[in-house]
């Protein structure tokens, strides 16, 4: 059986009580929680207490690219990030699949592990795991030692292609996306 140390990263923008109350469920499923926050002002007053939540903060809007890749470096001892946004509506028992599937299935060429995402009606497609092109960073399971092999997301990108990007450079590398999709996920746009 694997062992892996599994930590999240999640990235707010004036965050409302919903993903401040994400927080401590978060902070029982992983190992390690990360906060980047990309508000101009600080939100640590909301931070909960506990000795595995970390929150990084700079008062400027730094987007997805710098913030993960930050938050990759604070992680140096895990082997896994789960990526995350604050609009994402995921559960306690659909992260924990997803981590038991890595366990269970892990190979060293999968850069990034996800659930079947969905943008608005729930679509019925089918729970077969397969490799794919492309998926978007939220809800990612990514392997930190490949994120690193590859130089982490590209900072020159603000927003918008940022994962489009490194999921090109994932396979142009030789490494795989596999879809788990049994586990469905809304995203927000």
């Amino acid at each position: 059986m694997n062992y892996f140390k599994f930590c999240v990263g999640i990235i707010w923008f004036n965050p409302d009580k919903k993903a401040v109350d994400r927080i401590k469920i978060l902070s029982e499923i992983f190992d390690k929680v990360f906060i980047y926050d990309n508000s101009q002002n600080s939100n640590a007053d909301l931070v909960i207490n506990k000795k595995n939540v970390y929150y990084l903060f700079n008062g400027k809007n730094d987007a997805i690219a710098i913030a993960f890749n930050q938050i990759v470096k604070k992680a140096s001892d895990c082997d896994f990030l789960f990526a995350l946004d604050q609009d994402t509506e995921i559960n306690a028992s659909q992260i924990i699949k997803l981590k038991d599937y890595v366990v269970q299935f892990y190979q060293n060429d999968i850069g990034i592990y996800c659930p079947d995402i969905y943008f608005s009606k729930k679509t019925m497609s089918d729970s077969s795991v397969e490799d794919i092109d492309f998926t978007i960073t939220s809800c990612s399971m990514i392997n930190i030692s490949i994120f690193k092999k590859i130089k982490g997301y590209d900072e020159k990108i603000f927003l918008d292609g940022v994962d489009r990007d490194f999921c090109f450079r994932l396979r142009n590398n030789g490494y795989r996306i596999r879809k788990v999709g049994s586990i469905k996920v809304r995203q927000h746009l």
